[in-house]
């Protein structure tokens, strides 16, 4: 009992220092939101947001052709199959 009480102390802990990831999600077409593009993952909005404007510039579109979203600290789950998120951003 005791392990289990330290353990759920440390990952407590540990999540309060790990920082926020953002998860790029170009929409090339927005009346089509099922054709997208995953961008990399990186650890500010800002630089998501950089990530949708450069993926915009080399596609040669404007903001009204295209959609996107900034997903915050995303993981995988398998019983969905999809990527859920602690909350999406713009």
């Amino acid at each position: 009992m005791n392990i289990l009480v330290l353990g759920l102390i440390v990952w407590g802990v540990f999540s309060l220092f790990q920082s926020d990831t953002y998860q790029p999600v170009y929409y090339p077409d927005y009346t089509n939101l099922t054709e997208y593009t995953y961008g990399p993952i990186v650890n500010s909005l800002e630089q998501c947001r950089d990530w949708i404007d450069s993926e915009a510039v080399r596609r040669n579109q404007t903001g009204n052709e295209f959609d996107y979203e900034c997903g915050k600290n995303c993981k995988y789950d398998p019983d969905w199959g999809l990527e859920v998120c602690e909350e999406t951003l713009e």
